[in-house]
C-alpha cells in the first residue's frame, strides 16, 4: 500500500500505513529512518527531524515494500577465487549463506499488478549481480519477465544511495532458481554511484518498482 499523492489525509492514514505504538501516537514518531519511516525515495518528503506535518506523507510507502539486510562477503576459494558481497539465504554460490535479513519480504512490479516477494538472494562479484526473489504465495522463483525494465535501488539505512539501476533486458537465467545480469549493462539512474561498492558488515535497504523511479 502506498499513501495517497494529494487530497485528505490524516494521522490514521499515516498510522495504517506505517504502524506505530497502542497510544500516546505522536507526528515526531515519524520521522523518515525512524522506527516507523523507512528512509527510501517514496519518503523523501517526510523529514529526519524539526517541523513536520501532514502533507509531508503523500505518495509515502511503509517497511513492508522494501526488504533489508545485513550484507556479508564470502570466496569460492580455489586457484581463479570469485568474492561475493551482498546477502544470500539459499547458498546459491556453495559458500553457505551471506550475510542476513531484517526482512525479507519486497514488493515488486507496477502500481495495479505488483506481487509480494521474498527476496533470497542479492549478491555483487565484480560487475555482475546475481539476484534470487521468490513468490511469496507459490514459493516458486519469480518469472524473469517481471525484472524487465524494474529498477533495483540499494542504499544504506541511512539513505545514502548505493546504486539504481534499470534492466532494460530481461536477465539471464542461472542456476538454484536465480537470474543474473552484467552491472555494466543497465542504464544508471539519477542517483548511481558507480565508484561505492556494497561492504560487508553494513545494513541496506533494497527497493524496486517498473517503469518509473522509487
Amino acid at each position: 500500500m502506498t499513501l495517497p499523492s494529494s487530497g485528505s489525509i490524516s494521522l490514521n492514514d499515516v498510522r495504517a500505513e506505517f504502524g506505530s505504538p497502542s497510544s500516546n501516537v505522536s507526528m515526531s514518531q515519524f520521522y523518515r529512518g525512524g522506527s516507523f519511516v523507512i528512509a527510501v525515495t517514496k519518503n523523501n518528503n517526510i523529514p529526519t527531524s524539526g517541523q513536520i506535518s501532514m502533507s509531508n506523507f503523500y505518495g509515502g510507502r511503509s517497511k513492508g515494500a522494501y526488504a533489508q539486510f545485513t550484507a556479508g562477503t564470502a570466496s569460492t576459494g580455489g586457484k581463479a577465487p570469485q568474492t561475493y558481497v551482498g546477502v544470500d539465504s539459499v547458498n546459491i554460490h556453495s559458500t553457505g549463506n551471506i550475510g542476513s535479513f531484517t526482512s525479507a519480504g519486497m514488493v515488486m512490479g507496477a502500481s495495479g499488478s505488483e506481487i509480494s516477494t521474498n527476496l533470497k538472494c542479492w549478491l555483487i562479484v565484480g560487475t555482475r549481480c546475481d539476484f534470487r526473489a521468490d513468490n511469496a504465495s507459490s514459493g516458486s522463483s519469480v518469472n524473469p519477465a517481471t525484472y524487465y525494465n524494474q529498477i533495483f535501488q540499494v542504499n544504506t539505512s541511512t539513505s545514502s544511495y548505493l546504486f539504481d539501476r534499470q534492466w532494460g533486458n530481461t536477465p539471464s537465467a542461472a542456476a538454484n532458481g536465480r537470474y543474473f545480469s552484467a552491472l555494466t549493462g543497465m542504464p544508471a539512474g539519477p542517483s548511481h554511484n558507480a565508484s561505492t561498492p556494497m561492504v560487508s558488515g553494513t545494513s541496506y535497504v533494497m527497493q524496486m518498482d517498473k517503469g518509473s523511479h522509487i
